[in-house]
């Protein structure tokens, strides 16, 4: 047998095992982790299963980031919380509660008057404000300038060229 479908084979059962490890552990990890865990895990599970995560365990799971949230956990960003209720909006926006639309709406509203006012998101960490540009050049904004507004997000934040 070569050693790459040997390799490939490795490569599948670890993939499984990271999968099945993710389900067991994730409800006691740190809340912090629990949505790039499964970003991970996802990934992991179209290729060691052959489809998507099952949506009701990614669905609990990113409710538990968003009751840590509500609750004042600071360690959790907007961010974090606009990107889970933009995926169930993309989804099935009829599923999405009123003030969670409200919320996403309004938080989609000011990051575009960011923007427009200061050409940058304010009082967030570079980081954070790379992960937000990166969520704003791919969302429809819904906004007559919606064009001039990705723009300039993205000139403000557009990876620095190293020489």
């Amino acid at each position: 047998m070569p050693s790459a479908t040997i390799a490939g084979r490795n490569a599948l059962e670890e993939l499984k095992y990271i999968v099945a490890e993710i389900e067991r552990d994730i409800a006691h990890v740190d809340i912090t982790l629990v949505t790039s865990l499964l970003g991970v895990y996802d990934a992991a599970h179209r290729i060691a299963r052959g489809r998507k995560a099952p949506q009701e365990f990614v669905d609990r799971h990113c409710e538990r980031v968003y009751q840590a949230w509500l609750k004042g956990d600071k360690r959790i960003t907007d961010t974090e919380i606009f990107q889970i209720i933009g995926r169930l909006m993309m989804r099935n926006p009829a599923s999405v509660p009123d003030n969670r639309s409200r919320w996403y709406f309004d938080k989609m509203l000011d990051w575009c008057r960011q923007i427009r006012e200061f050409g940058r998101f304010e009082c967030t960490s570079r980081a954070e404000a790379r992960m937000r540009a990166a969520i704003f050049v791919n969302t429809d904004l819904m906004a007559a300038d919606r064009d001039m507004l990705k723009r300039r997000c993205a000139a403000h934040y557009q990876p620095v060229a190293t020489s």
